[in-house]
């Protein structure tokens, strides 16, 4: 006899039962899911939606009590890398979210943000730990566990999806024949095409998915409005990072691992029934018509989600002696396999056949394999060859045992006198070789590292998970520290694709040794460089003072990389130059010269040009300066000063700044050292407000410059393309880091209507203005006059 379960239609099962050669079979019922319209939850209603097999909440949840992302730091808050202010924060005071730009009306319309740790209710210290083996301590002395459904924040009876439900989430909604991998992280991340549109707000799955952004653990709140973030319950494969989803304005949806101190959206999805919610009383007797039955209930009322509730009735043998005969006699034939030029052999993918017979008709038959003599079931079928000869065909795996092969055959002959025959290949005749992969250290489960010892080791239990021979090994053993160090050195792997204008990478090791927290660098910005033909440029016009011009623009969106040159100079006539073309001198620079280039135009030209001189600076007259914008420098000397209205001058740092208060240098005046050093030094001159935005390497923020020298961080491109145009990033900076003592920093810039570069640089007309200078009485500049007018101004 043999029972198996065959699918019907969608709701139901079919169970065929074989007794004596004699098939019965009858439906099990298949409860369907009940997914509720409405969820009420701490003052909330939240609308469900069915999706496939999966009930969904189709709103962010927003429970808990709002605290703020910035000022002083909140109540239970952590400094999880030790130092670089990476705060995670949990409260006693019950659950906690963020909400958008800090302000807790933001929560009704996006939902809150929350940490990893505190969405799965445990404290701040997980969200720094890695639970490999399912559960952990968090170095708290309790022991905190994943469970397969585990509630979290949700209401009672639902969940945190897990990395497996947010697949099967995402492969329902994805088209026919498009790619969705479960684990498509580091090849493809952005998959599962129009998936990303039917789970958008309006889109067709219900789901309702808000492009809600999230709060960056340093105390910001990014992409509003631009993507939409949501946890899973599944950690990464380290210690500081948890599974997510990611929905934008495009059709696709991104798989990543994000920091758990980070605040995401949060979803929950409907519990499904087990088997454990069943209890069943004992099979009655067997009776006359051949049935047996039994009674279940439900332990509790769970929600059924797609799965059979266990049968009540059965098929049964009524007990009748056997026939007093002798069973038939069974007698192996041959035993080969599929594997080319080798018969009496097998590996992976071969099909082994064994054929026997019998001296008389059976009615039926069981073959049960065994290799290395260890029993298998494996999948394979049955031929009757002709008459009482037949052959069984087994199918090796990959995750089959090495070994020689038996064969152990149950059988009744009509009259059911039932016997069994055993075949052995004992001498090795056939084998199975070959049939292993090596181990890699995903094929073991390891234990949590034990207390450090006194000795300076700690140590842990793994244990194979699959069936692989030799390769890698997990360590066992380590050296550890009772205080351990902080990382100072790292080793990363390649970075990811430039995707929405930042890219990642993973930590692969760090030091010291048994080393934590540190700085690491794992997200950058990036862009995409322009090449010569990403552009289309216009004919040069005519010559015009000494340049020509012409006007290029993008073929495709494109940042930094080759640009064209808009301008050049006209060469100077061949006849009117003794056989030379020559370009116009260049300006004059704070190194005190102007240069040019000179080509011949005639076989025999004359003597070759000059093309170097001295710059001529005006010289002071012998009066003194009038209160005007004035900048000096010294005759043999290249720092640039502005001689402001107070009588002292004013350092301009590099020719960068300089450039955004003045077009040129042709108003410098050259001093002698006597009466340059007799001007008191008055502090360095910051970027004219409006015209650049700024920029430090240890610091990959990009900040424009407000009045007065304030910095103000620009959050996204989008924002930076909007206020400075396509090239923004030509627009950008380095500032040396002992320079930044001379800023102070602002709010940040969270829209185009947050700051206007044009209408601030026009309003910034002076130095001394910026420099909030107050007219002096006293000389500026005794015993001198220019005898001139001002500098060209921006």
């Amino acid at each position: 006899m043999s029972l198996v379960f065959r699918p019907n239609v969608k709701g139901f099962l079919v169970a065929v039962i074989f007794v004596f050669g004699v098939l019965f079979s009858f439906p099990v019922q298949v409860q369907a899911q009940s997914c509720p319209a409405n969820i009420a939850y701490e003052g909330e209603t939240y609308p469900a939606v069915q999706i496939g097999t999966q009930c969904w909440m189709a709103k962010n949840l927003n429970v808990g009590t709002f605290i703020s992302s910035g000022g002083s730091v909140a109540e239970g808050c952590l400094d999880i890398t030790n130092g670089t202010q990476f705060w995670a924060c949990q409260g006693a005071s019950g659950i906690q979210k963020y909400c958008q730009n800090n302000q807790e009306s933001a929560c009704t319309t996006y939902g809150g943000y929350y940490e990893w740790a505190e969405m799965m209710g445990f404290p701040v210290q997980c969200n720094n730990t890695n639970f490999s083996s399912g559960s952990s301590s968090c170095s708290t002395g309790t022991t905190y566990s994943i469970s397969q459904q585990h509630r979290g924040i949700c209401p009672a009876g639902w969940h945190i999806p897990t990395e497996a439900e947010w697949h099967t989430l995402e492969l329902y909604l994805t088209d026919s024949n498009m790619p969705c991998a479960a684990d498509r992280y580091s090849t493809n991340e952005w998959s599962c095409s129009s998936a990303g549109t039917k789970l958008r707000t309006g889109g067709s799955s219900g789901f309702d998915g808000l492009l809600a952004g999230w709060r960056y653990m340093h105390n910001s709140f990014i992409y509003p409005n631009e993507q939409g973030q949501f946890w899973s319950a599944s950690k990464y494969n380290n210690s500081y990072h948890a599974w997510t989803r990611i929905i934008n304005n495009t059709d696709v949806i991104a798989q990543r691992p994000m920091e758990t101190a980070d605040g995401f959206s949060v979803r929950c999805v409907l519990d499904s029934c087990t088997s454990d919610d069943w209890a069943c009383s004992d099979w009655g007797s067997c009776s006359t018509d051949g049935m047996q039955s039994r009674s279940c209930t439900k332990s509790f009322d769970c929600p059924a989600v797609e799965t059979s509730s266990p049968a009540t009735s059965q098929p049964c043998v009524p007990t009748s002696p056997a026939p007093d005969r002798t069973p038939p006699i069974l007698s192996p034939v041959s035993i080969t396999s599929s594997h080319a030029g080798q018969p009496s052999l097998a590996t992976n993918g071969d099909t082994v056949n064994l054929t026997f017979s019998s001296n008389e008709p059976l009615f039926w038959f069981a073959v049960n394999w065994n290799i290395g003599g260890q029993a298998v079931i494996l999948p394979g079928g049955y031929i009757n060859l002709n008459g009482n000869t037949w052959e069984a065909h087994l199918h090796v795996k990959a995750e089959d045992s090495n070994g020689l092969v038996g064969f152990t055959i149950n059988y009744e002959d009509v009259a059911r006198n039932s016997g069994t025959t055993v075949i052995a290949t004992t001498d090795g005749s056939f084998v199975i070789v070959n049939n292993t992969r090596e181990c890699t250290l995903s094929d073991w489960t390891c234990g949590s590292w034990s207390a450090c010892s006194s000795s300076g080791s700690q140590n842990r239990i793994c244990a194979k998970i699959a069936n692989c021979e030799s390769g890698i090994t997990p360590s066992l053993q380590q050296n550890c520290s009772s205080s351990q160090p902080i990382c100072t050195d790292f080793t990363y792997s390649d970075w990811g694709l430039c995707t929405n204008g930042w890219q990642f990478r993973d930590i692969v090791a760090t030091a010291p040794m048994s080393c934590t927290g540190g700085n690491p660098v794992v997200s950058q910005p990036c862009q995409i460089m322009c090449t010569e033909s990403d552009w289309t440029c216009g004919d040069w016009v005519a010559c015009e003072f000494g340049v020509q011009k012409r006007t290029c623009s993008k073929l495709k969106q494109c940042e930094g990389g080759v640009v064209p040159a808009l301008e050049k100079s006209c060469p100077i006539s061949c006849e009117s130059n003794n056989g030379w073309n020559c370009t116009e001198w260049s300006e004059c620079g704070p190194e005190g010269k102007q240069t040019r280039t000179c080509d011949r135009c005639k076989s025999n030209p004359g003597t070759s040009p000059t093309l170097e001189k001295q710059c001529v600076y005006k010289q002071p007259g012998k009066e003194r300066f009038k209160e005007r914008d004035v900048v000096v420098k010294g005759v043999d000397r290249k720092t640039l000063y502005y001689l402001a209205a107070d009588g002292k001058r004013y350092v301009f740092p590099n020719a960068s700044v300089f450039k955004s208060w003045f077009i040129d240098y042709t108003d410098v005046y050259a001093l002698t050292d006597d009466q340059l050093f007799g001007l008191p030094l008055g502090g360095n001159i910051t970027y004219r407000p409006g015209i650049k935005m700024v920029k430090i390497e240890t610091d990959p923020k990009v900040y424009a410059v407000a009045p007065n020298g304030v910095l103000r961080w620009v959050v996204s491109e989008k924002i930076a393309e909007q206020l400075y145009g396509f090239d923004w990033n030509k627009k950008i900076d380095d500032v040396p880091d002992v320079f930044f003592i001379n800023y102070s920093f602002g709010s940040d810039i969270h829209s185009a209507s947050d700051f206007d570069p044009i209408s601030t640089s026009a309003a910034a007309t002076s130095v001394n203005d910026e420099k909030k200078v107050l007219r002096s009485d006293k000389p500026r500049l005794s015993d001198t006059k220019p005898d001139v007018g001002e500098g060209k101004k921006k």
